[in-house]
Formats: C-alpha cells, sequence, structure tokens
C-alpha cells in the first residue's frame, strides 16, 4: 500500500509496485494492473509548470486512475492517503427518483477515509471543479491526509453542497467499480468493506 508513482519529469521515473496485493477476483491480477498503471504513468506525465504544486485527496470514483487519464489531467506524483475523521458515505443526490447517489465524507473521529494523494496544480484544479461540477454539486474542502511513511499533506478534497444531499441513497454497482480500481493503494482490510457496499442495481 506504500506504492508511490512519480511522472517522469526527472532523470529516471520512479514506481514502487513492491507491495501490491496479492491476485483480486474475476480476473483482475496484480500483474495486469502493473501494466495498465505503467502504461498510464508513462504516458501522462507533465507537460506544463509544477512550481506551484497541490495536492488533492481523491476518494470516490477519481481513485480510477483512467477517469484521470480522460480528464487529460497531468500529476507529479501519486501516493496512497488516509484522511482520519471522516467516513465515507454515499448522499450526494445522482438521480432524487431511484435515489442513486455519489460518494462523500462525513466528519467521524472514530473513522478513516482512505484514497490518494495526487500531486497536481492549480491547472488541473480547475478542470476537476468543472468534472466535480463544483460548488454546485460539490465544494472544495482543505483537509490533512496522511501518506504512506506517515507524512501529513494538505490536501483540497471535495464534499458534498449540502444543498444536493439526501438519505437513504445508495451508489450505482457501475459508479462503485470506479472507488474499487483504486485497490492497488487501498488497504485489504478498507477494500473488503468497499465491496461490501450494497449497490442500487
Amino acid at each position: 500500500r506504500g506504492t508511490l508513482i512519480r511522472s517522469p519529469s526527472g532523470p529516471a521515473a520512479i514506481v514502487d509496485l513492491a507491495r501490491v496485493n496479492p491476485p483480486y477476483p474475476n480476473g483482475f491480477s496484480s500483474r495486469s494492473k502493473r501494466t495498465r498503471l505503467l502504461r498510464f504513468f508513462v504516458t501522462i506525465g507533465p507537460s506544463f509548470n509544477f512550481s506551484y504544486p497541490m495536492f488533492y485527496f481523491a476518494y470516490g470514483s477519481n481513485m480510477d486512475l483512467s477517469r484521470i487519464e480522460d480528464l487529460g489531467l497531468h500529476f507529479q506524483s501519486i501516493r496512497a492517503g488516509v484522511l482520519p475523521g471522516w467516513k465515507l458515505v454515499f448522499n450526494v443526490i445522482d438521480n432524487a427518483e431511484d435515489k442513486s447517489g455519489y460518494a462523500n465524507i462525513s466528519p467521524d473521529p472514530k473513522a478513516k477515509v482512505e484514497g490518494l494523494i495526487i500531486e497536481t496544480n492549480r491547472e488541473a484544479i480547475r478542470k476537476l471543479d468543472w468534472n466535480e461540477d463544483a460548488p454546485a454539486y460539490y465544494q472544495k474542502k482543505k483537509v490533512t491526509a496522511v501518506g504512506p511513511e506517515g507524512k501529513n499533506f494538505e490536501c483540497m478534497t471535495y464534499v458534498g453542497n449540502p444543498k444536493r444531499i439526501a438519505k437513504g441513497l445508495k451508489p450505482r454497482k457501475i459508479y462503485l467499480a470506479h472507488l474499487l480500481d483504486g485497490r492497488l493503494f487501498l488497504d485489504p482490510d478498507y477494500l473488503a468493506k468497499l465491496e461490501r457496499i450494497k449497490t442500487l442495481d
């Protein structure tokens, strides 16, 4: 879970995949994940100035690196992260009629949320604002996430706009799959917890 990926902006790329979990069910093996991750890593390198780096904590669908790639977001590094004092919920309204919901975080002193600490810059954050429909659906919030070595990172993340929150929502299976795609960075117990979440379909 100490996976650290750095974009190839320096003399050499650093990809630490030594702590990948054992093969996963449904034909999703750590080997195939390595291949996909390396392909992503090689093609998504930065093309702009990182003079003013920012850290973004992704806990929802953006744990799926293919979504990051599709959005054209560049990064300097990606590492596993933990957000203590918060819990993962699905209470941001997707469709009010069928009660489907998007991921959100809610304060809880006894809980923690796992995700990705993505080092990027303001240009990428602006793209994320558009993708997350901020501030209509989500609002920016500063949080302190803990990296693999116990180092604190001051990050920006998104929390649900109170006007878009409702009770009794469940994620769609296809949406939850995006969170599960971040399994390379997740603790096995947290991953198992995600896999037990009941979906709308």
